[in-house]
């Protein structure tokens, strides 16, 4: 499986905007991911609309968000996927 990665100083983030609360700190960046992988899932669903001649609802629909972003330490991340059969019908 492939993806983005992105890997940062997080204490050094959070002292730059000012938020004194890690747990505050915490919601922003998950709801800014969360936001972020939404984005993505919208994006490959209208690549799909433009590459695919009439494309069947379980196709588009096929494009999701598996999992979500929580806030803690350890969870700052969000899985975007094509489901399988969505996949082999595309392919």
């Amino acid at each position: 499986m492939s993806g983005i990665q992105i890997k940062t100083n997080l204490k050094d983030i959070q002292k730059r905007f000012g938020v004194k609360s890690q747990k505050q700190f915490l919601k922003i960046t998950k709801d800014t991911i969360n936001h972020t992988a939404e984005l993505v899932v919208n994006v490959q669903r209208n690549q799909i609309f433009k590459k695919v001649d009439r494309p069947k609802p379980f196709s588009v629909k096929g494009v999701v968000m598996s999992k979500f972003a929580k806030p803690t330490k350890t969870g700052l991340s969000a899985t975007v996927i094509i489901k399988d059969t969505t996949a082999n019908y595309i392919k």
